[in-house]
């Protein structure tokens, strides 16, 4: 009888652990109240308290008030209107606003050219230079200086003597080959044509440079498929920009983002203006690449950032921004009651326009829409339950001001 009394103890526990264990994986307990709630749940749903260790408030984020008289949201430390002058009154609107983005700027100086000033006095005569890379990454050897008709055999080997690459190269021709850091290689340059000085540069590769948190890269382009390697990790998940900010006319650049297996999420050849979206994960390192593929000069990369998701709760109006090509501001919203709910552009910079779509907890779309001034959405919504707004940037850039009214 007590051996099957523990065997029946036994097997309660095993369930009760399996049980335990699903719902740490499914399910979070709620620390305020102690109620179980979906994993995708980022809010309680009994009492609206944040799932732990998910981020839902932008620290930036300050509180500001609503001119009565032109609806312009100001910052509490204003005291009138920075649009119509008026006064502010302690009965106006409350309002959240997040700050315009500060972009902070890095520069990087030019990538080293090593140069070899060399003669022939014979046909057909070799001369042999010895090489230790400094940098794991592409190379490029080509005939910088050479008087026309002047043709010059350039070729580059291994420690064993295998040859990495070679071509008959005339003034601006030459090679590109990879090369790995600590190695020693050779170099050779045969006459073919004409014995007149001529001019060898080598082009040495960098180390990948980590920008941090600065957002506009400054940097250049010396030579043929140059390839200017940059390490960004993730603040948080979301949709990142890279985009070719300025560039000298006729420069065009191959961009490429890798994630850390090596799998390319997405490229594109850009001209100034151009550049790539990509969905990127908190934490994770991603490996950019700029390749040079027509004329040399400088040029700038800018980095636009994903937030992280603002919970809009309470908040009648809102003022935010938006600064790169399909930027989406994403924002959590619990109503306080049932009832159709009102989401409105009441201030938006220029001819900006948005695209503002809402989902449910299940991630199901209820509405969307195309949005300028005055422009917005309705949709029907259940008191107590988790919403998220996605406000994407569709044309121009600057503030903007939402309006949630019942």
């Amino acid at each position: 009888m007590k051996i099957r009394v523990l065997l029946a103890l036994a097997a309660i526990a095993v369930l009760l652990a399996c049980c335990l264990g699903a719902a740490a994986d499914d399910s979070w307990i709620c620390p305020t109240c102690g109620h179980e709630n979906p994993g995708r749940a980022n809010f309680c749903g009994k009492c609206r308290t944040p799932q732990p260790e998910k981020k839902f408030a932008v620290e930036s984020t300050s509180n500001a008030w609503v001119c009565s008289a032109c609806s312009e949201v100001c910052p509490d430390e204003d005291t009138f209107c920075m649009i119509c002058g008026e006064e502010h009154h302690p009965d106006d609107a409350r309002a959240m606003m997040v700050p315009d983005t500060v972009m902070t700027e890095i520069w990087y100086e030019p990538v080293p050219v090593i140069e070899y000033r060399d003669a022939f006095s014979a046909n057909k005569e070799k001369h042999t230079y010895n090489y230790t890379a400094p940098v794991t990454g592409t190379y490029r050897l080509w005939l910088s200086e050479a008087n026309a008709g002047t043709t010059v055999h350039l070729a580059a080997f291994d420690a064993s003597g295998s040859r990495l690459q070679s071509a008959y190269c005339s003034r601006d021709d030459g090679i590109n080959f990879e090369l790995t850091a600590g190695q020693r290689y050779t170099f050779t340059f045969t006459q073919e044509r004409s014995y007149d000085g001529f001019t060898v540069s080598l082009g040495e590769p960098r180390e990948w440079q980590d920008p941090g948190t600065n957002q506009i890269i400054h940097d250049s382009l010396t030579y043929r498929k140059q390839d200017n390697r940059y390490l960004l990790t993730a603040p948080t998940s979301g949709v990142y920009r890279f985009e070719i900010g300025k560039a000298n006319a006729g420069v065009s650049i191959y961009v490429s983002v890798y994630d850390e297996a090596g799998y390319k999420l997405n490229s594109a050849y850009c001209h100034q203006g151009d550049g790539i979206n990509i969905e990127l994960t908190e934490g994770k390192t991603y490996y950019i690449h700029v390749i040079q593929e027509s004329k040399y000069g400088e040029y700038d990369l800018t980095l636009g950032f994903a937030r992280e998701k603002i919970d809009l709760s309470g908040c009648a109006y809102f003022r935010d921004s938006v600064y790169f090509r399909k930027q989406s501001n994403r924002y959590t919203f619990i109503p306080e009651v049932d009832g159709k709910y009102r989401i409105q552009v009441e201030k938006a910079d220029r001819k900006v326009s948005i695209y503002i779509v809402v989902y449910d907890a299940s991630d199901y779309k209820l509405n969307s829409g195309y949005c300028h001034q005055k422009d917005g959405i309705s949709v029907e919504l259940k008191a107590g339950q988790i919403y998220t707004v996605y406000v994407t940037q569709e044309s121009d850039y600057g503030p903007y001001v939402l309006q949630f009214s019942h």
